[in-house]
């Protein structure tokens, strides 16, 4: 009786065991998109300056982390950061790129280079500094 028992168990232990591994490496599949997010989600806060990369990467770690969300269930903490930093990224880069639009083609650009050459002198000459 006890070896009936013995197996039994021991076969129950073997199909937990079994499934708990095919789920651990199905989450560790789907973390992918969460650190594809958080990393994509850096470079666009790091290209924020030069405009249309850190655009690129800022939507891309959005959308990284959107689908991240749909493999899961939920957002992890990890998509959650990509998301954060995404936002902050494209935010930034819109605000560089419509400031570099709107200061380029004003009066304010010209003002400026023209007080700039009066007070320092031509800025293409190097020895006017």
């Amino acid at each position: 009786m006890d070896n009936g028992w013995q197996n039994n168990n021991q076969q129950n232990n073997q199909n937990g065991d079994f499934i708990y591994k095919q789920i651990m490496e199905d989450k560790q599949k789907n973390r992918i998109w969460s650190v594809g997010s958080l990393v994509i989600g850096i470079f666009s806060v790091l290209c924020c300056c030069f405009e249309w990369p850190g655009l690129i990467f800022g939507v891309l770690a959005i959308v990284f982390a959107i689908l991240s969300r749909k493999n899961l269930g939920y957002f992890d903490g990890l998509a959650i950061a990509g998301v954060i930093l995404g936002i902050f990224g494209t935010v930034f880069s819109v605000f560089m790129i419509l400031g570099g639009y709107f200061i380029e083609s004003s009066e304010f650009y010209d003002e400026f280079i023209t007080e700039f050459e009066k007070q320092y002198g031509d800025m293409n000459d190097p020895n006017s500094f």
